[in-house]
């Protein structure tokens, strides 16, 4: 048990040293870029009023 608790502690001191060193990870991937319209839409004339 006590050699459990020396590798935890180990491992989060190491994470939290690289966390602190580098950038932090991305928690969620990046949105993907809209996608361009398969066919292009006419333009819409305004109402007449």
């Amino acid at each position: 048990m006590l050699r459990e608790l020396s590798i935890a502690s180990s491992r989060s001191s190491f994470v939290a040293a690289t966390h602190a060193a580098g950038p932090p990870p991305p928690c969620a991937p990046l949105p993907p870029a809209p996608l361009p319209p398969l066919f292009p839409l006419p333009p819409v004339p305004p109402p007449a009023t």
